[in-house]
C-alpha cells in the first residue's frame, strides 16, 4: 500500500510539473498583469473570499455567491485568504479544474485577484503530488492573478506585497500583503528535534490550544526589511493591510477585551491561533505602516476590533460546501468581508460583511424582513417629534433605528430639533418674544441649552398655532421638553442594556455651512467626538449618519477619517437632485458615502432609481411614510407600502409610525 501511495505521488508530481510547466508557458504570451490603482473617485475597495474549502466540481451555492457579492461591491481587488481546497480534491488534473471554478468570477470580470495558502492547501498532496509549491504555477497562469512565490530563501510560499498607485498613477499610496501562515506545528520537527506541538501546548497556556503553525521570523524580517525599502524609495510609510489564514494570537487577545477593542461581529468558535508568538503584531506595531490583519480559518467568526491603532478581524467564510453555523443558522454567516480605502485618507480602511443571503431572489418574506424601520424623529406620529418620549415609544414599538436631527446652540451643544430655528415645536415665542430675528424666526443659535431647557415643547405647528397633522397629539398639550444629543443616545443605550436589544440611532446635522455662517464651526468634529464617546466608532456600531450637504459628509470622511457609515439625502427639491441622481452623480456619491436617503416620492414616480443606486452599491434608505398623509394615487396606505416595500425593495424606510410598517413587513 505504502508503495503505491509513492507511486501515485510521484505520477502526480510529474503531472503538477507538467501544468505548471504549461502554464508558465502560458503565462510568457499573456498581456503583462494588470497594475492596481485608485479609481477616479479616489477609492480603493477589497472583497475577501476565506475558506472555500470543497472539491471538485465546487459548490455551486459558493459560485453564485461569489458572484452576487462582486456584482453587488464591485471591487478593485479580490484576495482569497487560504484553505482554497481540501484533501477531496483526486488528481491534479482535478486540481487544475477546481482552481479554474474557484477564480472565474474574478477572470470573467477582469478584476485582478491574489490568494494566499492555509492549513488545508496541501491535504492533497498525495493523491495531486502538487505541493503549494507547484500549485504556485497554477495560480499564476492566470491572466488577473498577481500572487507571488515570493523569496525562496523566506519561509513558505505566497509571501508577497502589492503596490497600489494613486488614481493618476503617480505615487503608491496603499500596499496589499500577503503572509503565508504556514501549516501545523508537527511540520517545524525536523529543526525542533522532538514533536514541538506536545511541548507548546500548555494545559493553561493564555494564546491557545492547537497545533497550527505560526509566522516565522524570516517572514517577519522580509516584511521589515521591505518596508524599510518601501519608504526609503518613497520618501514616506505606504500604510497598508495585510492578509494570512490563520489568526494571530492577538486576534484571541482582542476576544478577551472587547470593550476596550470595540469589538463588533460575532465570535461562534475558539480562535485557532498558534501556541507560539511569532512576533508579527510587534513588528508591525513598531514599523507603524500596516494598519490591519485579516484572517480566516475559523469559519464562523466575523468580528472585528482595534488594538494599537491596528483593526485585527476575520472573514466569515464563503464555502458553502465545509462547515458552518448549527442547524437552520448553517449558511447565515457566508459571505466575503469588504474593505473601502480613501486615497485621500488611505491609513483609515473601512470594513463590512457581505452575506450572501442578501442576495436570495426566492425569499421576498426574508428580504422584506431585513428592510430597517427607521423611527423617523421618533414615533412622531404618536408624540411629538424629537422628544424622550417619542424616542422611547419608537423603542417600545420596535424600530431598528431612530432618528435624531441634531443642530447646535449658541454655545455649541447638539440638541435634537428638526428646524434650525424653534417655534414650530416649541413654546419659544411665549418665553422669549423679543428675541426673533428679522425675518421671524427663533434660531437655535441665538439661545444657549440652558435657555432652550426652559421651553417646552409641542405638537410641530403652523405660524397660525393650528397643527400640521390635525389628529395627532394636542398642540396644546406641553409638557416635553428639548433633549440633547447626547441625552437621547443615554436613553437609547440605557434601554439596549435594560432590554438587550440592540437599536441604532440616526443623526441628522441641519445645514452644517448655515451654521459655520453663524461662526459654530467644527460641527462635523463635534458629531463625531460625541459619537466615539458612546462607542460609535465601526461600520457596525448601530449608527447612520446623514446630510443634506455633501461637504459635510466628505470632510467627515475625508478629513475627519470616519469609518462610520454615512448617508447623502436628496429631496430637497432643488436642481441638483437630478444631477446626483445621474449615473456620474451616484459614482460621485458612492466616493465618500454608503447610501442614499432619499425622498420616497422620487422613486415610487420611478422605480429604476432603486437598482442605479444599488449598482453603484449604495443602501438606498427612502423617507417618510405617513399613515395620515399618504398620496393621492394609493387607495391606502398599505398599497403604498406594497410599492415601497415590495415593488422598489428598499433597504430602508423612514416612518412617523414604526408599528404600521413592522406590522406589515411581519404580514
Amino acid at each position: 500500500m505504502k508503495r503505491s501511495l509513492l507511486i501515485l505521488a510521484f505520477f502526480g508530481i510529474c503531472v503538477g510539473s507538467l501544468l505548471s510547466m504549461c502554464s508558465l508557458e502560458a503565462q510568457a504570451v499573456l498581456p503583462p498583469k494588470p497594475t492596481l490603482k485608485f479609481n477616479s473617485q479616489g477609492t480603493f475597495k477589497i472583497v475577501m473570499f476565506s475558506d472555500v474549502q470543497d472539491k471538485f466540481p465546487i459548490n455551486p451555492q459558493t459560485i453564485e455567491a461569489m458572484n452576487n457579492i462582486l456584482d453587488f461591491e464591485k471591487p478593485e481587488f479580490v484576495i482569497l485568504v487560504g484553505d482554497n481546497c481540501t484533501g477531496a480534491i483526486g488528481s491534479a488534473e482535478e486540481f487544475n479544474l477546481y482552481v479554474q471554478q474557484m477564480v472565474e468570477p474574478m477572470e470573467k470580470r477582469g478584476i485582478p485577484w491574489a490568494h494566499v495558502y492555509g492549513n488545508h492547501d496541501e491535504d492533497h498532496v498525495e493523491k495531486t503530488g502538487l505541493t503549494k509549491e507547484l500549485q504556485q504555477g497554477i495560480y499564476e497562469s492566470f491572466p488577473h492573478c498577481l500572487s507571488q512565490r515570493g523569496p525562496e530563501e523566506v519561509e513558505g510560499v505566497g509571501n508577497f506585497v502589492l503596490p497600489v498607485y494613486s488614481s493618476d498613477g503617480s505615487k503608491e499610496v496603499f500596499a496589499i500583503w500577503g503572509l503565508d501562515s504556514n501549516a501545523y506545528l508537527e511540520d517545524n520537527n525536523s529543526w525542533y528535534g522532538g514533536r514541538l506541538e506536545n511541548d507548546a501546548i500548555l494545559e493553561n497556556g493564555l494564546q491557545g490550544s492547537h497545533n497550527y503553525d505560526f509566522i516565522k521570523f524570516s517572514q517577519i524580517r522580509w516584511y521589515w526589511d521591505t518596508s524599510v525599502e518601501m519608504e526609503k524609495k518613497w520618501g514616506y510609510k505606504i500604510p497598508g493591510i495585510l492578509f494570512t489564514h490563520i489568526p494571530l494570537p492577538e486576534h484571541r487577545l482582542i476576544v478577551m477585551n472587547p470593550e476596550p477593542t470595540g469589538i463588533i461581529g460575532e465570535k461562534n468558535e475558539d480562535v485557532c491561533n498558534s501556541p507560539i508568538n511569532g512576533g508579527l503584531f510587534a513588528a508591525i506595531l513598531q514599523r507603524g505602516d500596516i494598519k490591519g490583519i485579516f484572517v480566516g480559518h475559523d469559519h464562523v467568526n466575523d468580528f472585528v476590533g482595534n488594538y494599537c491603532g491596528i483593526k485585527l478581524g476575520y472573514d466569515a467564510n464563503i464555502g458553502f460546501g465545509t462547515y458552518g453555523l448549527e442547524g437552520e443558522d448553517k449558511d447565515r454567516l457566508r459571505g466575503a468581508r469588504v474593505f473601502r480605502i480613501n486615497e485621500r485618507t488611505p491609513q483609515a480602511i473601512e470594513t463590512w460583511m457581505r452575506y450572501a443571503s442578501e442576495f436570495d431572489k426566492n425569499k421576498s418574506s426574508e428580504l422584506l424582513s431585513s428592510l430597517l424601520v427607521i423611527a423617523h424623529r421618533g414615533a412622531s406620529g404618536y408624540l411629538p417629534e424629537h422628544t424622550l418620549e417619542s424616542y422611547a415609544m419608537a423603542y417600545a414599538l420596535g424600530a431598528d433605528y431612530i432618528e435624531q436631527d441634531v443642530v447646535l446652540t449658541k454655545d455649541k451643544v447638539f440638541i435634537c430639533l428638526h428646524d434650525i430655528y424653534l417655534e414650530p415645536t416649541t413654546n419659544v415665542e411665549e418665553l422669549y418674544p423679543e428675541r426673533k430675528r428679522e425675518d421671524g424666526h427663533w434660531y437655535a443659535a441665538d439661545f444657549t441649552l440652558e435657555e432652550v431647557k426652559k421651553l417646552r415643547v409641542h405638537e410641530r405647528s403652523k405660524a397660525d398655532g393650528t397643527p400640521y397633522f390635525p389628529e395627532r397629539f394636542p398642540v396644546n398639550y406641553s409638557m416635553f421638553e428639548v433633549p440633547t444629543f447626547e441625552e437621547a443616545i443615554q436613553l437609547i443605550q440605557g434601554l439596549n442594556k435594560s432590554t438587550g436589544k440592540n437599536i441604532g440611532i440616526y443623526p441628522e446635522f441641519k445645514q452644517p455651512s448655515w451654521h459655520e455662517k453663524e461662526k459654530l464651526e467644527g460641527g462635523e468634529k463635534i458629531l463625531l467626538d460625541i459619537l466615539q464617546k458612546y462607542g460609535y466608532t465601526e461600520k457596525k456600531s448601530g449608527v447612520f449618519v446623514q446630510c443634506f450637504e455633501p461637504e459635510a459628509l466628505q470632510k467627515m470622511r475625508f478629513e475627519l477619517g470616519t469609518e462610520l457609515p454615512l448617508i447623502q439625502l436628496i429631496g430637497s427639491g432643488e436642481e441638483k437632485d437630478a444631477q446626483m441622481l445621474t449615473s456620474e452623480g451616484l459614482e460621485e456619491i458612492a466616493s465618500y458615502a454608503d447610501g442614499i436617503g432619499i425622498l420616497k416620492d422620487y422613486i415610487e414616480n420611478n422605480p429604476e432609481l432603486v437598482s442605479l443606486m444599488r449598482e453603484k452599491g449604495l443602501l438606498v434608505h427612502a423617507w417618510t411614510f405617513r399613515k395620515d398623509a399618504v398620496p393621492e394615487k394609493y387607495p391606502s396606505y398599505e398599497k403604498e407600502l406594497e410599492q415601497l416595500c415590495r415593488e422598489c425593495n428598499i433597504d430602508g424606510l423612514f416612518t412617523d409610525f414604526p408599528d404600521i410598517v413592522i406590522k406589515f413587513l411581519e404580514r
